[in-house]
């Protein structure tokens, strides 16, 4: 893949610009693309005692973000943020690989939302999930929030036949 140098003005987070700059890309590279897709995981292990003051079993978040087929993992922790590229698998396994675990998990569609600064925050797993998901809601800020959130507005309703 090519470097997008921003020669036109272009926004680095804006696909259409880098999918233009990757469109005489040679064999094997593909152009970039936003998820379609995204599992948020809710979790009740806390490794920092700290934590054990939010509500048991959300306590810790993160997400799975699917492009073209291919799933993303998406873990931002206190220390730093694991992401790994885990694959193309059905969404029904992985919902119910989590819950196995006594993990929630949720089926959300992200969002690009307007180009309007949000407030300053501090980084936490909610919100880079959030950011990630292009959710605006500066007082979601526990896991427990965002969960309740994301399940009354934007949960998508599992069937046998998600895309």
């Amino acid at each position: 893949m090519r470097l997008l140098r921003d020669d036109a003005g272009a926004d680095a987070g804006d696909f259409a610009a880098l999918n233009r700059a990757t469109a005489e890309a040679g064999p094997g590279e593909e152009e970039i693309s936003a998820p379609d897709l995204a599992i948020v995981v809710f979790s009740g292990v806390a490794s920092l005692a700290w934590l054990r003051v939010l509500r048991p079993g959300f306590r810790h978040c993160f997400a799975l973000l699917r492009s073209k087929g291919e799933w993303l993992y998406y873990d931002p922790m206190s220390h730093y943020t694991f992401t790994g590229v885990i694959g193309a698998y059905p969404v029904l396994p992985l919902l119910r690989v989590f819950r196995a675990r006594g993990m929630r998990a949720l089926l959300v569609h992200p969002d690009r939302p307007p180009r309007i600064a949000q407030a300053w925050r501090f980084y936490t797993c909610v919100e880079a999930v959030k950011r990630v998901l292009g959710l605006q809601e500066p007082w979601v800020l526990t896991p427990w929030q965002l969960y309740r959130r994301l399940a009354r507005r934007r949960a998508v309703r599992v069937t046998r036949r998600i895309p």
